[in-house]
């Protein structure tokens, strides 16, 4: 007599069985990804100004390129002016 076994899942399909766990390492892949691309741009702007910051006056002319700092100073500087006006 062949038992029949109930517990057991019944047979899926190749790749069917844990599709839910499937979606979810997707997006988890998908988070660091986007994580990993979000730090890389992230990184990049502080090597650009930093590139920029220590440039100024060195590789290129402070006329032309001013330092990112001084840019910082002055918008920073001029919102306060039009703050109190």
């Amino acid at each position: 007599m062949a038992s029949t076994d109930l517990t057991k899942e019944a047979a899926l399909p190749p790749g069917a069985a844990n599709v839910e766990d499937d979606v979810k390492a997707f997006e988890a892949e998908e988070r660091r990804g986007k994580l990993k691309l979000m730090a890389a741009r992230i990184v990049l702007a502080v090597v650009l100004l930093a590139v920029w910051e220590y440039g100024t006056d060195r590789w290129f002319d402070a006329l032309w390129f001013s330092s990112p700092l001084r840019v910082a100073r002055h918008s920073q500087s001029g919102a306060a002016d039009r703050a109190a006006a």
